[in-house]
């Protein structure tokens, strides 16, 4: 699947996030749904990118990076 789709369908993901309680419909705005598997997949891509460019920041620097 080519990279711009998946990127449109990770932001109709993060844009139409509905949700019901009691019983009233409300739109999430700003991010993605908690416990949703494809919110946890665009977090842990967000975090490998995030952590390779400290990484590489790091080894300049001689300091170390744990998780």
């Amino acid at each position: 699947m080519p990279i711009d789709i998946i990127r449109k369908l990770a932001l109709i993901v993060i844009k139409e996030n509905v949700f019901v309680y009691e019983k009233k419909f409300y739109r999430q705005v700003i991010g993605g749904a908690m416990g949703l598997a494809f919110t946890l997949t665009l977090a842990n891509i967000f975090m490998w990118k995030w952590e390779k460019q400290l990484v590489h920041r790091l080894k300049v620097s001689n300091e170390i990076y744990g998780r």
